[in-house]
């Protein structure tokens, strides 16, 4: 199992050594078997339009009870394994192992170093767009990843006004594209793609939330590429700030968002604020009072008189 470090100064650097030291000395056989280095790989999101970068962390690290020289990590690059259904994709030849140690010839005991990587980069071939997997695979380690996909489209200018047409009116949303990048370009590109389509606001909770984007319309749904939460002290759940859902884990947000009837703190830190209703407050307003199954109904705070979702038209600033 990979076991992850973070490296350190004084009294922890010292804590760390006489932990590694003591596992050595009582036992021998089990410190022998720990791999010197680890490997994880990030992935901040998993949905991109066909012009973007494909961002992706490759994390290297020493699990080792001594310094370790970066000469003796393997060719941790060679190692990444894209695939096109069963069609491996191959690593430019211009990139090598060796250089991403050019500065780091040697990685302190319990110090890890973020590689931050772009995938088209390295792998051409995912130019053309479609659904890749991702994984790492060397003499020690076998990881696999979410899959990626890169829709044929193009992203869409983030500072458009989003217009998410329902049956009771249409709502404007403008993005926080320079405080939640990755959430507002994963709702760009859905929308791009038309994924916000012929759905409906499946839940309405009173003075909480509004909620849709789910294809199946029972809020288990979702277009199957996650993110990671991001999180900053700018942005607070205040009424008409729109989120992103998620699941139980924190870094399950994909294409369902929320929108806040009234002030919500108890949702700062734990979810993603990626926009905010510049328009159309009063629907948000009357959604808000919609007859419902309430908090106890099964399922709860279902609409009783259906609410649909058209679509989410793209407007560029300028136009109307």
């Amino acid at each position: 199992m990979m076991t992850q470090r973070f490296s350190s100064r004084g009294p922890r650097l010292l804590c760390l050594a006489l932990t590694a030291a003591f596992i050595a000395a009582v036992f021998p056989a089990q410190a022998a078997d720990i791999p010197q280095y680890f490997v994880k790989l990030i992935q901040p999101r998993t949905l991109f339009a066909q012009n973007e970068p494909i961002p992706f962390i490759l994390r290297v690290g020493n699990q080792s009870e001594r310094n370790m020289r970066t000469k003796k990590i393997p060719d941790v690059l060679g190692a990444i394994v894209v695939k096109s259904g069963d069609k491996r994709l191959k690593l430019d030849p211009k990139f090598k192992t060796k250089d991403l140690f050019r500065r780091l010839s040697v990685l302190e005991m319990g110090a890890h170093k973020d590689f931050r990587l772009n995938l088209k980069r390295l792998f051409p071939e995912m130019a053309q767009g479609g659904v890749f997997s991702i994984g790492y695979q060397d003499d020690i380690y076998e990881l696999q990843m979410e899959n990626i996909r890169i829709a044929k489209v193009d992203l869409p200018p983030l500072d458009a006004h989003f217009v998410v047409k329902t049956s009771m009116g249409d709502i404007t949303i403008k993005l926080h594209e320079d405080q939640t990048p990755r959430h507002a370009r994963n709702f760009a590109v859905l929308s791009a793609i038309e994924f916000y389509k012929d759905m409906v606001v499946h839940r309405v909770d009173k003075g909480f939330v509004l909620q849709t984007g789910d294809p199946l319309g029972d809020g288990s749904g979702g277009s199957g590429y996650n993110l990671m939460l991001e999180n900053t002290p700018l942005l607070k759940h205040k009424k008409y700030a729109v989120g992103a859902a998620r699941a139980n884990d924190r870094d399950s947000a994909n294409s369902q968002f929320y929108i806040c009837l009234e002030d919500s703190p108890g949702l700062d830190n734990d979810y993603t604020v990626f926009g905010e209703v510049v328009a159309g407050f009063e629907v948000v307003d009357r959604i808000g009072q919609v007859r419902t199954t309430g908090r106890e109904g099964k399922p709860a705070n279902r609409p009783l008189d259906e609410i649909a979702l058209y679509k989410v038209e793209i407007v560029p600033q300028g136009k109307n």
